[in-house]
């Protein structure tokens, strides 16, 4: 495509239920760390998932005493409307991506609304600044740590990298604030051109002071033992990780899951911040031989248009809906089902907009997902960062399932706030 999808006007969106998921983005930052500095508990419940190999591979690297104590995230949880209320369908913790996108279209709509005398677009977190700002931050750490003064910040990338705007957006923006230089490599060149000294990371000679993954979050990025090898390096090295692998494993499906029993959120969070975080939480199953797993099991064959099936998987475009779901249980034995979770399926309000996809617009009835972008520091003891950065709201065509930009089905958009 020529460009990224888009709305042509902004979608309304309850402003309390947006103000309410800005105020929880914290917490589910410092949740993730915690959840990844907790080895057991992370590996239980990866370990539940031995038929998943992409998620034992990784597994397989995680190490909670790592060299580098510092981790960063650079996390977006998502939320859809349910009855009004806003319910979360999943935090992304790897290449949360659309950075600079949802900000160049909430610049868009906030020019058309001038110029044409719409309702006005409110000013919001700048995700590019804020998560630019957050990149130098653990930059600076880093430097100071360890005594250095000619570091730059990689991005490891894919080797063909669709959405490399948003990502140049990042790079020149953390130049033009900060004057930190960022350098692109796959994991493929990390391998060929990589190396370490007294546990440091150079990449063609140059020290490496965050790794910020932009790639790595699918089995396609990792096509031989080279890319594994790759990974392996840098999450043994001192460079500040964005993401650790313990990020990563964090963000899966199946922890989100997990989190939902009753006592699971409480071993990390007070009783005042699980009583808020509980009510986005949507209605979430196993697929094991447990009872609740059984329950699922009897609710994906028989009421299939309720619910969705996921993987541990990121990118879009890897959930199963409707009357795909019993198919799908039914071809997988008892330990592969154990991969995947079952969701209530979300019904979020309808609208009108006008969706321009291949420079052509379309008028259309859309619904809309809500994601915040949230930015966190820290080394398990002293937390240095902590913020949310900005919301995405991706909308997409009421009559399709999944509202990913990346898999053609969304476009991007800006929250109208109405009460």
């Amino acid at each position: 495509p020529s460009h990224a999808p888009f709305t042509m006007y902004p979608t309304p969106f309850p402003q309390q239920e947006y103000q309410k998921a800005v105020r929880l983005q914290p917490l589910f930052n410092h949740l993730i760390d915690k959840i990844a500095r907790d080895p057991v508990f992370l590996t239980r419940i990866c370990k539940q998932m031995e038929s998943d190999a992409f998620i034992q591979k990784l597994l397989s690297l995680y190490s909670p005493k790592a060299l580098q104590t510092v981790r960063m995230g650079v996390h977006r949880a998502d939320y859809m409307l349910s009855g009004g209320q806003l319910k979360q369908v999943e935090v992304n913790t790897i290449s949360a991506g659309l950075v600079a996108l949802s900000v160049r279209t909430r610049r868009l709509h906030q020019f058309l609304s001038t110029r044409f005398g719409h309702p006005k677009i409110p000013e919001l977190t700048n995700s590019l600044e804020t998560i630019a700002d957050a990149l130098a931050k653990a930059h600076h750490i880093y430097c100071q740590q360890q005594q250095r003064l000619d570091c730059a910040v990689l991005m490891v990338v894919q080797p063909v990298e669709f959405n490399i705007y948003d990502q140049r957006w990042i790079e020149h923006t953390l130049f033009e604030r900060h004057q930190i230089t960022l350098v692109r490599a796959t994991l493929s060149d990390i391998q060929a051109k990589g190396s370490v000294e007294n546990n440091a990371f150079y990449l063609d000679g140059t020290e490496i002071s965050v790794c910020y993954f932009r790639a790595g979050y699918s089995p396609k990025d990792y096509p031989t033992e080279n890319e594994w090898q790759a990974r392996k390096t840098l999450e043994g090295a001192l460079c500040i990780k964005c993401p650790s692998v313990g990020y990563q494993l964090a963000g899966c499906k199946k922890v989100q899951q997990v989190l939902c029993l009753p006592g699971m959120l409480e071993r990390y969070m007070t009783a005042d911040e699980c009583q808020e975080m509980r009510h986005v939480f949507a209605e979430l199953f196993p697929l094991d031989g447990s009872a609740d797993g059984l329950k699922a099991l009897d609710l994906g064959l028989n009421q299939p248009q309720n619910y969705v099936l996921k993987p541990q998987r990121e990118g879009g475009g890897n959930n199963i809906y409707g009357q795909d779901i019993p198919k799908a249980l039914e071809s997988m034995t008892p330990d592969e089902q154990k991969a995947w979770i079952l969701m209530e399926l979300l019904r979020p309000p309808v609208h009108e907009n006008t969706i321009v996809a291949k420079s052509v617009a379309r008028k259309t009835l859309v619904t809309s997902e809500l994601g915040i972008y949230g930015v966190f520091i820290g080394d398990g003891q002293v937390v240095y960062l902590n913020e949310e950065a900005g919301p995405l709201l991706r909308t997409k065509e009421a009559k399709t399932m999944e509202a990913g930009i990346a898999v053609g089905t969304g476009a991007l958009d800006t929250p109208l706030f109405v009460n």
